[in-house]
């Protein structure tokens, strides 16, 4: 940390300083210091000109602040509605759901009723809706004068006078075929807290005779509105919206039929909020359930975000004074040559990087690649001259085999090396075409099935049910990557199997390489797609298993290229599973 002195400057001699206190500029107060350096400002316009800058790059700074002050209550504001939006849309879906589903009930029931004049058991009707078992915990018939007539809990339920309940009043002054829902209740049959989802039952005639009454489990609504959609922040509510035909009903927005705080007991079970808590000033979304009357609200209240919103601006404004204060007085001069010492030393450290990074990488490159090189070409030297120095018919055409290996693996890190220069260079062509997704692993599969059996390996091959018959890919290229992934795992595995599983899940085919071979540490599982990265094993089987340590960098810029990725997941001695994503693409 930088630090600032008042008296003699950093570097001073005794003289200097006695000159400074000769002259007044070592002591007196600070005001007196403050003026003094004012006016030899004036006298010199370099110096002036600096500090004016700087005050210039404080005012700017200052502006920044509050204009970054003003844009992350803004953002706050956004997401806060996008929560709000989110919350609201799954809360409206699953209460949409619910009185969907007691509008149906009462439907069928009330058919029932006015054709046969019995009700179903209640265990008979919660089998119809097996996810909304806990939802409804009675159907009952009220008839015209209030009375109860019949219960689904009870065949031979005694008649119990109703007509004072709210949800009979509203249908028997208003004579329209309107579903209602009333504020929570306990009900008389039940003894249980529900919201009651009637609609009325008419006559031949049209004239009202009875409501039917669908009592929805209030504990079942408060875990759908609530626990399972919002956090303890939300506050729901549902209130009624006067529909047609309940012109009658005075009830206001204002007055939830149903209010649920999410914030009065964060820490233990939700219970309806006071009416004291939708008073308050609240900051919500609203949606509208026209079908039935209501209108669904997920808020906070508003004075813990103003609290926040008035926080960032107070900071904001503090933060501001404290930077003109500090930056505008002395740290400016301090500041410039500390920046400027910096920049010139940082441009010489990433030029040394630079300079140290490219020469290793060349270094590397020149040390890998001619070893790589070296192996096959020594190969195919060697046996050539053998070739012709051998009379032995069955012994030249050995020779020859190793020969036409040693030129394959050539041929192939030529190719490898290639394909990288052409991915750096930004010219690989990538040529989309649909292909058999069985077709092309089987392919893949049968180049290295001799391997496979040679080793006594196991090999298992799974395709997903219901997967897509077809991918739209550059089939050449997947099928590199597969073979580059199969030839790996056939390398590194000594006993055991390979399984080989391809699956398609949200729009993304998945394509996984598993074995049971001698795996990885995490720490050659973090420079596995490092170029000319070879994973070895401290064993006498290392160099076998030794490669160019170009396979995985060139399967994972091809899976780039083919807008996926690619995984690896390994645990040394015990395997090691490489899944590679590619999207779903229907564009040729």
């Amino acid at each position: 940390m930088q630090t600032t002195t008042y008296g003699a400057p950093l570097g001073a001699t005794r003289g200097d300083t006695a000159r400074a206190s000769e002259d007044g500029t070592g002591g007196g107060t600070f005001w007196s210091r403050l003026k003094l350096r004012g006016s030899k400002l004036l006298a010199d316009p370099l110096q002036s000109r600096i500090y004016l800058a700087c005050l210039m790059i404080s005012g700017a700074l200052v502006v920044l602040i509050g204009s970054n002050a003003t844009e992350t209550n803004r953002l706050l504001e956004r997401n806060l509605e996008v929560e709000l939006s989110t919350h609201l849309h799954a809360v409206g879906i699953s209460l949409r759901e619910s009185l969907n589903l007691a509008d149906y009930v009462a439907r069928q029931t009330r058919g029932q009723w006015e054709g046969e004049n019995t009700l179903r058991a209640h265990g008979d009707l919660i089998n119809d809706i097996p996810n909304f078992k806990e939802l409804i915990t009675q159907v009952a018939i009220i008839d015209r004068n209030g009375m109860l007539q019949a219960s689904s809990l009870d065949k031979n339920v005694k008649s119990i006078d109703l007509s004072d309940r709210k949800h009979f009043l509203v249908h028997k002054t208003s004579g329209v075929d309107v579903s209602y829902l009333s504020q929570p209740l306990v009900g008389r049959v039940s003894k249980v807290l529900t919201a009651q989802f009637t609609r009325p039952i008419f006559d031949g005639r049209g004239d009202f005779n009875g409501v039917v009454v669908v009592s929805l489990n209030f504990d079942y609504l408060q875990k759908l509105l609530l626990e399972q959609n919002g956090t303890s922040q939300h506050n729901v509510a549902v209130f009624a919206s006067s529909p047609p035909g309940l012109g009658g009903d005075k009830r206001q927005v204002a007055t939830p039929l149903i209010a649920l705080s999410g914030i009065a007991q964060p820490n233990g079970p939700l219970k309806l909020s006071s009416a004291a808590t939708w008073e308050q000033k609240q900051i919500g979304k609203e949606m509208a359930l026209k079908d039935f009357g209501l209108v669904l609200r997920v808020s906070v209240p508003q004075e813990p975000f103003q609290r926040k919103l008035k926080f960032n601006l107070a900071l904001a404004v503090v933060l501001s004074a404290m930077l003109v204060f500090g930056v505008g007085y002395y740290a400016f001069q301090m500041l410039a040559t500390i920046q400027s010492r910096s920049r010139i030393l940082r441009k010489l450290e990433e030029s040394q990087i630079k300079a140290n990074s490219a020469n290793a990488m060349k270094s590397k490159f020149v040390s890998s690649i001619s070893h790589e090189l070296r192996t096959p070409l020594n190969g195919i030297l060697g046996f050539s001259e053998l070739i012709g120095m051998s009379d032995d018919i069955a012994e030249a055409k050995r020779y020859g085999n190793i020969v036409n290996k040693s030129a394959t693996h050539l041929h192939q890190l030529v190719n490898t090396l290639l394909d990288l220069a052409k991915i750096e260079a930004g010219q690989m062509e990538v040529v989309k075409i649909r292909s058999d997704v069985r077709d092309l692993c089987n392919s893949v599969l049968s180049i290295h099935r001799y391997g496979v059996e040679k080793k006594g390996l196991a090999l298992d091959v799974k395709y997903q049910s219901g997967m897509p018959a077809t991918i739209v890919t550059d089939h050449i290229k997947l099928m590199q990557i597969l073979n580059n992934l199969l030839s790996n795992a056939v390398k590194f595995t000594d006993e055991g199997a390979i399984f080989i599983t391809v699956a398609f899940e949200q729009s993304q085919w998945i394509f996984s390489v598993a074995d049971t071979g001698i795996g990885m540490s995490p720490e050659q599982v973090n420079q596995v797609f490092e170029r000319f990265n070879n994973v070895r094993l401290d064993d006498e089987l290392s160099s076998e298993r030794a490669g160019a340590g170009l396979g995985m960098a060139l399967c994972k810029d091809f899976a780039e290229l083919l807008g996926g990725s690619i995984h690896v997941y390994s645990e040394l001695r015990s395997g090691t599973v490489v899944k590679v994503l590619l999207p779903q693409t229907d564009d040729l």
